[in-house]
């Protein structure tokens, strides 16, 4: 296994953990868990995308999947970090 690989591969097994964590908790998560488990599972997409380019064919349709769902993630987060600032202004 080389290091490439081998980067990739425990990005995923943060991936994994993330996601085990999320559904241990019932699928949903409080704000500050949320915001924790976001940049952990992109890690694990990041992780998935240099394996689809560092293969000897590239699978592109597998990375093309893995961008999706990073930029959804990401998107997921900033709408819940805007969520949550109207509800702290509203509270104060």
């Amino acid at each position: 296994m080389n290091s490439t690989t081998a980067i990739a591969w425990t990005l995923m097994a943060i991936q994994m953990i993330a996601w085990a964590w999320m559904q241990r908790n019932g699928g949903t998560l409080p704000d500050r868990k949320y915001f924790i488990f976001c940049p952990l599972f992109m890690l694990g997409q990041i992780g998935a995308s240099i394996e689809c380019l560092a293969s000897p064919s590239p699978a592109w349709g597998t990375f093309v999947v893995q961008v999706y769902f990073f930029a959804w993630t990401a998107y997921g987060a900033l709408v819940r970090y805007r969520q949550r600032s109207a509800r702290s202004q509203g509270a104060s």
